[in-house]
């Protein structure tokens, strides 16, 4: 053997030696395991460590010694170690679960749940794995995906047991009670004597109104672990629902914690002597609900509003991030997730945060963290919001935030506590920011009372339905609509249906209905008239929910805190006559309601905005009433004194129980509440009248702002005496518009003039201008004006609608052009095959497309529409020509005489924000002008006289130019998300096919839009425009020309049959083509934005042919953060969302002719199989083999992010966007798709 052979044989040899040394051998695996199987974490973890140091390359051995770190309680060294195994062996699905385990336990679930998942793909039967996936999914709220990976790990042969838990948990949030009970009912024939199983089904009954079962179950679990606090808090609130529990058996129950929990408060030592009165005071909050849940809605507000001097820190038993959540995040001066924290590590936390007041916003209910609060890890301890339904009865508590109404004048005894008494309410509401808008009176369609009660079904007991069955006898024919969670349990619902039928009141009259999603929830009121609260438990967010979609709530405030909420809420909302004493005054105040419907039909147009002005929605005083009760009882602790009662009064002054100053503290200003007129309401007939004009006084604005129009701005209206009685509602809702108008006036015939009375006279001195005209019925409000205020702006309103204040607003806001109507409310007319307007009823109703003005777009001005000045053909004011052609139907006579001056009409946009009242319908046009087919008859009136106005040219001899002509032009676009391999798609349709595709045209959509705009325009001027927008583009250098002037000569001399936008486009692109020598068959155009647009794409390319690219949405979510295009993951997704949806509605069910769905997966597999493909389908020929034919892609050169274009197709891309992505990027776009990653057949 020659030296050099046996050198490398030498090499050879230790190489093999090292690799066999850096392996441990299995008779050291096997004894490992056998120590860590025996459960000796300590010496495992001893041993292990032994072995790393021997073996540092071997994975195992560090996989095992973070396993035992982690059962020992070192978290964090734990994770550490396991990611030494991971480096060396990334694939092990074990290691990578262990690490999700380490993570979820260090409080940060996203991290975790990105490893969880990790390790199911490496090994997708890996139970433990999905019992891991569901339990971080659940703790994230994301209880749907939860359920199927609980389910899997059950399936896969889990532990049984912590498979039913979690099942039986997940549907219990879910509020598919029937489902859980099933599943936690076969949880106790497994394991009676397990206490979290007793606990379990005991807040189920509870939940179902089962309160004994419930308790005996609650007090089973305590008896079989004497250390459950969780189990007796559940007790408690429990006790709070159950009518046969004394308020005295309660507190004696609260005050047995303390007996059972020993309090620690002397744990941590805090010296007020010490302490700085005026320092940055750092509040600290505990609480599982900083989300879209009830604490979140009731602190948000008021937090962002606080006074300076206060640092806010959260602690989260809950691992939830919504869009409250940021908002809380935003405000945060530290945010601690620390649901994986044991009570006495969460103590250590706050204290070691330096925590000067630590605000519980948990207190009996969900994340109940009671042992943290008694080890006294902060100074002051306050009770807040968020499971406050009493005292706490824990000595560690300081002080309770409460109200005059909550806690009236001599309740204080039954606090431990001392009150912090604010000024108003002691929360501050957040409507829900989506809330759909509010429906007329269901009553006045249906013919009778709809009675509702939307609130947890445990505080409705059969002491409280026999009390509401007296209710429904009095009011015959009444229905009782009930929508919660529970409602999905049929043996739930059989026994409402069995205690009403006890009292009388039979099946049919009762609607019960289970869970749905939060909107929904919401939209259910607008089927409700009157609300009914709970007993002796009231509602809470649910009232306010209620008011804010129009439903006045009654309630019979209950003998505990709990039973308050309510009231408190109607109070300071300004409707305490909602508040009774007795159960005869609940059912008083109800019938009063029913059996006033114009007034009950007026307090619902109005009750979301007078709610949305009250107390209970006022942040900006609530946070510095806030400010100034944390900023005094600190000062009182810096002072070394006790923690006495502290009350607030209405300017805000803080004063301490016996003490005759206020504590010196800046005051925050108020304003008064504006007094009602008393002329007008001594005229109002009715109580309720009374309170519905309140309402609308409290809703006027108190800074208005001016309009910017470049004229002035009129309001215009009529009426007549049977509309006089409900007139002053709608002149208020004028008065309180957000914008000024120059002048509001009301045109009154010459005859009518001695029916007005004081009443309504009275608004002259408020605003209103009166004015007498001719009897033109309805054509008063448009044409006297028009003769009055010349060149200004009118607007249009109706004498029997409630507007509410942003009403006009919204109108000058939306004002584009001299040439173009605005409309709130407007249906779109449709045209038959001849050109000529289908009938009225067939029209399409209710257009809201507010991003296109058209021709088409028919106001109903009574809803307010604005005219601009001498938007009308000079015609519009002749009364004999009007009366004749179009009499009692001014919208058609309006619309027309727009239409011949070439004008064109938009939309607000909006829901319709109107509520007719009631008794003005009394005297309609509208059935015989809709029904009766009367603006049909005017419309063939007009079209006689002027001749039509929908030919291509009108009256005024203006040449209206098309948006097509198109027929049989070969045209395709290629659509879909960007980064979803659109430009490879171009790149490679040019290289194989006779088509030339110019690089991404960006304001093809726009400039269709404006089109529309233009449309009755000189065509020089189009086309000028047209040009213009064009060039203006970004990057349109990468179309490779300068100068687009020799294009312009050729199209303003085009023949008239020529003049259209699609015609436009298509000899743009041609000639584009021409100037790098390329004379194409066909076009196209790749725009990914064009997605976004297909409504106007399709109008004007009707026959175009369409190729949607679709790609894994976690690939091109990578694609553009890597690119810079975005930075926020959730806005990425979005994008891919939206493009999927507009593709989805407005092309997938074309045929296969018309429109082809690309997967981008299955494109750059067999690029060239596809792309032949889409030829044969399309009829796109081939490209000829003339070799010299330069392929000019022009943006692929010029932007960085189109540089993969130039390379060899590759597959290699496929599926690694998730592996590029953080976990937090990860769960963003899994929030933001939710089923549609599924549904479109990728992976999550």
């Amino acid at each position: 053997m020659s030296a050099r052979k046996q050198k490398r044989s030498s090499n050879r040899s230790k190489h093999n030696a090292s690799n066999s040394a850096a392996m441990l051998p299995p008779h050291e695996q096997k004894k490992l395991l056998g120590i860590y199987e025996s459960r000796n974490f300590s010496a495992a973890e001893r041993y292990a460590e032994t072995l790393t140091q021997r073996y540092p390359h071997d994975a195992f051995g560090w996989k095992v010694l973070g396993s035992c770190l982690h059962k020992n309680g070192h978290i964090k060294k734990a994770q550490e170690t396991l990611q030494r195994s991971l480096d060396i062996k990334a694939n092990d699905a074990q290691t990578q679960h262990l690490m999700a385990r380490a993570w979820y336990d260090l409080g940060e679930p996203q991290k975790a749940l990105g490893y969880a998942r990790e390790a199911i793909a490496l090994e997708p039967g890996f139970a433990q794995g999905h019992f891991t996936v569901a339990e971080i999914l659940t703790e994230s709220d994301l209880d749907k995906e939860a359920l199927e990976h609980a389910l899997k790990a059950e399936e896969l042969g889990y532990e049984k047991t912590a498979c039913l838990f979690i099942r039986g948990h997940i549907q219990t949030k879910r509020r598919h009670y029937q489902e859980a009970l099933n599943i936690v009912q076969e949880l106790v024939r497994v394991d009676p004597d397990n206490p979290f199983v007793q606990n379990e089904i005991a807040n189920l009954y509870k939940d179902l109104g089962q309160f004994d079962q419930a308790e005996a179950a609650y007090r089973k679990a305590m008896a079989l672990d004497a250390d459950f606090d969780v189990a007796f808090s559940n007790l408690l609130v429990c006790m709070h629902y159950n009518p046969d529990v004394s308020s005295e058996n309660i507190l004696d129950t609260i005050k047995q914690w303390e007996n059972q929990f020993p309090s620690q408060p002397d744990q941590y030592q805090h010296a007020s002597s010490s302490a700085v009165a005026n320092k940055v005071i750092r509040l600290g909050m505990v609480s599982s609900g900083f989300r879209m849940h009830p604490v979140g809605q009731m602190i948000l507000t008021g937090l962002e509003r606080l006074n300076p001097g206060f640092e806010l820190h959260f602690y989260s038993t809950n691992n939830a991030d919504d869009d409250l959540t940021q908002r809380l995040k935003k405000v945060a001066t530290s945010w601690n997730l620390v649901r994986h924290l044991e009570q006495d590590e969460l103590a250590d936390r706050i204290h070691q945060d330096g925590i000067d007041i630590l605000l519980d916003l948990s207190g009996y209910g969900e994340g109940s963290r009671l042992r943290t609060m008694s080890y006294k890890p902060a100074p002051l301890i306050i009770k807040w919001v968020g499971g406050l339904i009493n005292t706490m009865g824990l000595s560690s508590f300081d002080y309770l935030i409460s109200d005059n109404i909550e806690t009236p004048e001599g309740v204080d005894d039954w606090y431990t506590e001392k009150l912090i008494r604010m000024p108003n309410d002691y929360i501050c509401y957040l409507p829900a920011p989506d809330a759909p808008p509010i429906t007329a009176l269901p009553a006045m369609s249906n013919g009778y009372i709809t009675l509702g009660c939307f609130n947890n079904p445990a505080k409705i007991n059969p002491e409280l339905l026999g009390e509401w069955a007296k209710l429904m006898h009095e009011l015959p024919n009444s229905r009782l609509f009930l929508k919660s969670g529970q409602y999905d349990s049929q043996d739930y619902c059989d026994r409402i249906r069995t205690i009403m039928h006890e009292h009388g009141i039979s099946a049919e009259r009762l609607l019960l209905e289970g869970p749905s999603n939060h909107r929904q929830l919401l939209e259910a009121y607008n089927k409700v008239d009157i609300a009914l609260d709970t007993w002796p438990y009231s509602g809470g967010l649910t009232t306010c929910e209620a008011f804010m979609m129009g439903v006045p709530v009654v309630t019979y405030p209950g003998p505990t805190f709990a039973g308050r909420h309510s009231a408190t809420h109607l109070i300071n909302a300004g409707m305490s006559e909602l508040v009774t004493g007795s159960w005869d005054e609940y059912r008083q105040r109800v019938i009063e309601l029913a059996s006033d419907i114009p007034n009950l039909s007026v307090i619902r147009a109005c009750l979301r905005q007078f709610l949305m002005q009250s107390p209970v929605c006022d942040a900006e005083k609530f946070g510095k009433h806030f400010s100034t009760a944390m900023r005094a009882v600190w000062q009182r602790h810096c002072e070394s004194k006790k923690p006495a009662a502290l009350s607030l009064n209405s300017e805000g002054s803080a004063y301490f129980d016996n003490e005759k100053t206020a504590v010196s503290i800046q005051k925050p200003s108020t304003e008064g509440i504006t007094a009602i007129d008393a002329h007008i309401t001594q005229s109002l007939q009715s109580q309720w009248a009374q309170v519905s004009f309140n309402i609308l006084l409290s809703n006027n604005p108190a800074n208005k702002k001016s309009h910017d129009l470049p004229a002035p701005l009129i309001v215009s209206l009529t009426s007549y005496p049977k509309r006089f009685s409900t007139l002053p509602f709608t002149l208020q809702a004028l008065l309180s518009q957000t914008i000024k108008a120059d002048h509001i006036v009301l045109w009154i015939a010459h005859e009518d003039r001695e029916c007005l009375d004081g009443n309504i006279r009275s608004f002259e001195n408020r605003g209103i201008e009166i004015r007498f005209c001719e009897d033109l019925r309805s054509y008063k409000k448009i044409i006297p004006a028009l003769e009055y205020y010349k060149d200004c702006f009118i607007v249009t309103a109706d004498d029997d609608l409630y507007y509410k204040p942003t009403w006009l607003e919204e109108l000058t806001g939306s004002y584009r052009h001299e040439k173009e109507v605005v409309a709130h409310r407007a249906h779109k007319i449709v045209l038959d095959k001849n050109g000529s307007p289908a009938p009225y009823k067939m029209w399409e109703w209710e257009y809201s497309n507010s991003q296109t003005a058209s021709e088409l777009i028919f106001p109903t001005t009574g809803y307010g529409t604005l005219f601009p000045p001498n938007i009308f053909h000079p015609d519009v004011r002749k009364r004999e020509i009007f009366e004749k052609l179009s009499p009692d139907a001014d919208d058609v006579w309006l619309y027309w005489m727009c239409r011949l001056n070439n004008a064109t009409f938009r939309v607000t946009g909006g829901q319709p924000p109107f509520t007719t009242w009631p008794e003005s319908q009394l005297e309609t046009l509208w059935h015989h002008n809709v029904l009766d087919a009367g603006n049909d008859e005017k419309l063939s009136s007009l079209i006689g006289h002027y001749g039509s106005i929908f030919d291509k040219k009108n009256k005024s001899g203006q040449r209206q130019h098309p948006l097509t002509n198109y027929k049989d032009e070969n045209f395709l676009f290629i659509i879909g998300c960007g980064r979803s391999g659109n430009t490879l798609m171009r790149k490679l349709l040019m290289e194989h096919l006779d088509v030339f595709i110019p690089p991404e045209n960006y304001v093809l959509g726009t400039q269709i839009h404006h089109f529309l705009r233009m449309s009755n325009t000189e065509w020089p001027h189009i086309v000028q425009d047209f040009l213009n927008t064009f060039k203006s583009q970004k990057d349109f250098e990468a179309f490779g020309v300068n100068d687009i002037s020799s294009f312009k000569k050729k199209a303003i001399t085009w023949p008239e049959s020529e003049r259209n936008f699609s015609r436009l486009v298509i000899r743009l692109y041609n000639w584009l083509a021409a100037q790098q020598g390329i004379s194409p068959k066909w076009l196209g155009d790749k725009t990914p934005l064009n997605t976004l647009n297909l409504e106007y794409i399709l109008n004007a390319f009707p026959n175009a042919k369409f190729i949607f690219m679709e790609r894994d949405p976690f690939d091109v979510v990578s694609s553009y953060m890597e690119a810079g295009i975005y930075t926020d993951a959730t806005e990425a997704a979005r994008r891919w969302k939206n493009s999927y949806l507009s593709w989805k509605k407005q092309l997938s069910h074309k045929g296969k002719n018309q429109q082809v769905l690309i997967k981008y997966e299955d494109f750059v597999t067999k690029p060239e199989e596809t792309v032949k493909n889409i030829g044969k389908t399309f009829g796109v020929p081939k490209r000829s083999n003339n070799k010299d034919r330069k392929i000019a892609l022009g943006d692929v050169d010029l932007l960085a992010h189109h540089g993969n274009v130039k390379k060899t197709t590759f597959t290699s891309s496929i599926g690694k966007g998730r592996k590029k992505l953080k976990s937090d990027d990860i769960f963003a776009i899994e929030k933001e798709l939710g089923d549609l990653i599924t549904q479109r057949s990728y992976s999550l």
